[in-house]
């Protein structure tokens, strides 16, 4: 181990539980930056890279960029650029504060509909970037199934992970950059269709689930193999529709999921890529299934009572072999905490997960805007602090 490491090496080495100079701290970082830094104008990467820098706040920052494939279903756009089979018209009504925007997809298995409510730009009482409310969704049964799968993007039409060289010699050791691959569920089947509809479908009718499942599967698939092959090596697998938090249960999870995942974290280390699983929502009901899927990384950890990690419990079980990723609580202790409370989250953090190695230090999700610059700068001065002392 050099005695001094660059952030790439450090999370690098974490990941793989190889000996680090200091625990490595790789939060979600939201508006933290633009809060400590009381800046708003700069822009997110370069903000970020100045953050690792030792002379400033030591991070170990991850970059994660898209596929290149669009996500169709949670646009309000009637772009079909990409699907040369279907036309859409769009119309797009005022309420208020927000907007509505209606689609039809004409595609050559007949037609869909799909109704958005999105708040209208600077209404940020809806939050800073909010997901569109869906009044209608796609896929009403399984008659429109055929219909749906013209709105499956197909690699072959898109420019895949065109951006991944490019941001990868822009971060060189500063940090690591990871690709997102969309689990079925998240943005996709669980766009097309209410995911508590898709609960009722898996005891109701299961031969339509399957099918939903298996559609978006293979779509997941084959985006991932093209962008391994575009030379990724880090893929940031999001799975959190799929979450114990949204109503599934261990049981669902075991059957219809973990396969796939398995299926996943194989191709990607059929290419020497590591696998970085995300759900930030509940997670004991899963951790030992992310060790028998193989997967590398485990984010975001959410502790109580948001979530239910309990962190020495994971390191027990999983530990060994998967690397553990998050953990800070980002709303009960960072953004409505006091600074000794978040320094002892994190001190508390270290003592119980750093020995070892395979623990990166974060947050539950993205730190919100509204928190305490105090908070802020507490969190980044006692990772760095205790985060030495814990690799020492």
């Amino acid at each position: 181990m050099p005695a001094t490491m660059t952030p790439k090496e450090r999370l690098w080495a974490a990941m793989r539980h190889e000996p680090v100079d200091k625990v490595p701290c790789s939060p979600r970082l939201g508006q933290a930056l633009r809060i400590l830094y009381d800046d708003y104008k700069t822009d997110d990467t370069e903000l970020t890279l100045r953050a690792a820098s030792p002379d400033e706040l030591d991070i170990d920052p991850h970059f994660i960029i898209g596929s290149g494939l669009p996500e169709f279903l949670m646009s309000t756009s009637d772009n079909t650029q990409g699907f040369p089979e279907i036309r859409c018209t769009l119309e797009v009504q005022d309420d208020g504060p927000c907007r509505i925007f209606k689609r039809r997809f004409d595609t050559p298995a007949g037609p869909l509909s799909q109704a958005l409510r999105m708040p209208k730009p600077g209404r940020t009482e809806y939050g800073l970037a909010p997901n569109p409310i869906h009044l209608e969704h796609l896929v009403k049964g399984p008659e429109d199934l055929d219909r749906l799968q013209y709105l499956v993007p197909d690699p072959k039409n898109f420019r895949i992970a065109s951006g991944l060289k490019a941001m990868e010699d822009r971060v060189g050791d500063r940090g690591v950059v990871l690709v997102t691959i969309r689990g079925p569920l998240d943005h996709q089947a669980g766009a097309a269709r209410a995911v508590e509809d898709l609960m009722v479908d898996y005891y109701e009718d299961r031969k339509f689930f399957d099918r939903m499942m298996a559609m978006w599967f293979q779509k997941m698939m084959a985006e991932t193999k093209a962008v391994l092959e575009r030379g990724a090596k880090l893929i940031f697998g999001s799975w959190y529709y799929t979450s114990l938090s949204v109503g599934w249960s261990p049981k669902m999870f075991r059957e219809v999921f973990l396969p796939m995942i398995k299926a996943h974290v194989g191709l990607v280390h059929s290419y020497d890529a590591l696998y970085d699983y995300y759900d930030d929502g509940k997670c004991m009901g899963i951790v030992d299934m992310m060790k028998e899927a193989g997967v590398d990384v485990l984010e975001t950890l959410t502790p109580p009572p948001v979530g239910d990690l309990d962190l020495a419990e994971a390191k027990r079980r999983i530990g060994d072999k998967v690397c553990l990723k998050g953990y800070g609580d980002l709303l009960y202790v960072i953004k409505m905490g006091t600074p000794e409370a978040v320094e002892r989250m994190v001190r508390t953090a270290m003592d119980i997960a750093a020995p070892g190695s395979g623990f990166i230090f974060g947050t539950s999700d993205s730190i919100r805007e509204g928190t305490p610059r105090e908070n802020v700068r507490t969190y980044f001065e006692a990772a760095r602090k205790y985060g030495r002392r814990a690799s020492g």
